[in-house]
């Protein structure tokens, strides 16, 4: 289930929504009701007990018709509130700093929670907003910290949100940070800039990411500011980020399957290995770029040499993700399938890495 699959779940927010188990109420309503039409009807206490008895099953009545109305009533302004925040709040994504429990319950299963969210307006200074709700025990996995959320901001109070449900113009949203590789382990550094939109997509792009960027609606990036920008994308066109080993990029699956990230990740090479020309190659040099994706996956940039069949052999250069415990797998040496542009000889994509051991993290791969 998606972030937006949970979000729909959540029982109520800031804002106040209020969502009620139906199942739960008409239960409750036709026991109410059900003993007060006995009451009503003297079915208690005989005909002398009536007196006492109809005007409590009267009340046992009215009680769940004025709660189920009162319920439709608040529900139907929350409605025409939410249409409103759609159509005049501030569209932005919201990325989860921490969540605490408050040792609150509501209902079965639903616990009452306080987070904080860095919150990032287009065209603004992120800024931070704390927010309480109730969530239950299936929604907690998709809410951890550095989760990223599209959101609407109410345009009257910046610090007011709703979580935005509403369907993307894209089917994949996958949070992206880059943070510095020190203790911590995954903790973003002080001083941190945030990126998002095209200047998010342009980034990646450099990086050899483009797929990504093309496939994904909401991204965000978290890019240490000792390592600028500019920086990043040379050694992007360059094959990586070998020439910054303090930078990494960890993505947040937020519920994706870890196969299906790489497929999203590595949609660059789709081209080539689905229209490319088949041949074997060896590898002459291997290195890692100092990126981690979906927990431990790094990333490795080759030199490989080419022989394709009736031409001239030539070497190039080729990146992927590889399981960290395949990664001794890929040494100097070793011979590979790729698939090649004829037209193009620099687009090679490693097709599989031999019998019995294609465990090379590429596109359409898994």
């Amino acid at each position: 289930m998606t972030n937006k699959g949970l979000l729909k779940k959540v029982v109520a927010d800031e804002l106040g929504e209020l969502q009620v188990n139906w199942g739960v109420t008409v239960v409750l309503a036709v026991a109410f009701i059900g003993t007060g039409i006995a009451l009503v009807a003297g079915a208690f206490g005989g005909h002398e007990g009536a007196y006492v008895t109809r005007p409590l099953g009267i009340s046992f009545i009215a009680f769940p018709i004025i709660l189920v109305v009162g319920a439709l009533a608040i529900m139907g302004v929350q409605k025409g509130r939410r249409e409103r925040m759609e159509r005049k709040g501030i569209p932005a994504t919201a990325r989860l700093i921490s969540i605490k429990t408050t040792g609150s319950r509501f209902g079965v299963g639903s616990f009452g929670v306080k987070m904080v969210f860095e919150v990032m307006p287009p065209d603004e200074q992120p800024y931070q907003v704390k927010k309480r709700t109730f969530l239950g025990v299936a929604e907690m996995s998709a809410f951890q910290p550095g989760a990223v959320f599209p959101i609407i901001i109410d345009p009257g109070n910046k610090n007011k949100f709703m979580f935005d449900n509403r369907p993307q113009e894209t089917s994949v949203s996958v949070p992206l940070t880059f943070q510095t590789n020190g203790p911590g382990g995954g903790q973003p550094a002080p001083g941190t800039q945030f990126l998002q939109g095209q200047q998010a997509v342009q980034l990646l792009q450099s990086l050899g990411l483009g797929g990504l960027a093309g496939g994904a609606s909401n991204i965000s990036v978290n890019l240490n500011t000792d390592a600028s920008v500019a920086h990043l994308q040379k050694t992007g066109e360059a094959g990586g980020l070998a020439g910054d080993s303090q930078v990494q990029m960890a993505v947040s699956s937020g519920g994706y399957d870890h196969v299906k990230i790489q497929k999203i990740i590595d949609q660059c090479d789709y081209e080539v290995l689905t229209h490319g020309e088949t041949a074997e190659a060896t590898i002459l040099e291997v290195k890692e770029l100092g990126i981690n994706v979906a927990g431990n996956s790094p990333a490795v940039e080759m030199l490989v040499e080419v022989r394709p069949e009736g031409h001239e052999p030539f070497n190039a250069e080729v990146s992927g993700f590889v399981s960290e415990a395949s990664r001794h797998k890929l040494q100097v040496g070793r011979k590979l399938m790729v698939k090649f542009d004829p037209a193009d000889t620099t687009k090679v994509a490693v097709y599989h890495t031999g019998p019995d051991e294609d465990q090379y993290s590429r596109p359409g791969s898994g």
